[in-house]
């Protein structure tokens, strides 16, 4: 048998030396993979909610849907609703569901939206600071037919706490009837939400992660 030639005797005797290592390096590898390559949450759930059109479980504490019915707050209390965020501007309505959620005991949000415009950075900053007020209470939150202010603060949330992509936002807002001919605007806004939640100043403290981490989860 002729003899093995030196370069590939080099060779072999390398990678029996280095193959064992690199065994025993991997696991540790694998346990210190950084938290964003963690499994995506998933995507809204639709449900029933009597009296709420539209209506969505974002997660296991954050509800979505259409302006509600009289009769609903008192279903969503019983769904265990603690703050309702009304996006709407109408002084008059905002005032009177201001007084139904407050007899049940339910806390009123009022972050009045254009239902024409895209939202002012601060406005998005303002809703995902509230979210992070009540980590670990149930909120809803609504506009009029529950699908084009929502959809973009609910897109909005995903990226900044879930970091969805823009395009896996914009995917969930049409699956909740989104109404891309009335506001393509509100969709460009989305797609260049990421670059902005980056950028602005005015979510410098929304970019660090909450501690403990906000307990929306499904």
């Amino acid at each position: 048998m002729d003899p093995v030639p030196r370069h590939i005797f080099l060779r072999l005797a390398l990678a029996a030396v280095v193959l064992p290592i690199a065994a025993r390096v991997s696991p540790l590898v694998a346990q210190s993979a950084p938290a964003g390559a963690q499994k995506s949450a998933p995507p809204a759930e639709k449900i029933t909610i009597p009296g709420v059109h539209n209506a969505g479980k974002v997660t296991s504490l954050f509800f979505r849907g259409s302006s509600p019915k009289p009769e609903a707050f008192a279903e969503l209390k019983k769904l265990g609703v603690s703050t309702v965020i009304d996006l709407r501007w109408e002084r008059g309505q905002i005032e009177s569901e201001r007084k139904r959620v407050e007899a049940l005991g339910m806390k009123f949000v009022s972050l009045p939206l254009s239902g024409w415009f895209s939202p002012k950075n601060d406005q998005v900053a303002q809703f995902l600071k509230t979210l992070r007020e009540h980590p670990v209470e149930k909120v809803f939150v609504h506009c009029h037919f529950g699908d084009d202010r929502t959809g973009v603060l609910v897109a909005a949330y995903r990226i900044a706490e879930q970091h969805w992509t823009a395009e896996q936002a914009i995917k969930e807002m049409d699956q909740f009837h989104f109404h891309d001919f009335w506001h393509p605007n509100m969709k460009s806004y989305v797609r260049k939400f990421p670059a902005a939640f980056a950028s602005d100043p005015v979510f410098a403290s929304l970019r660090s992660p909450q501690t403990p981490p906000p307990a929306y989860r499904r």
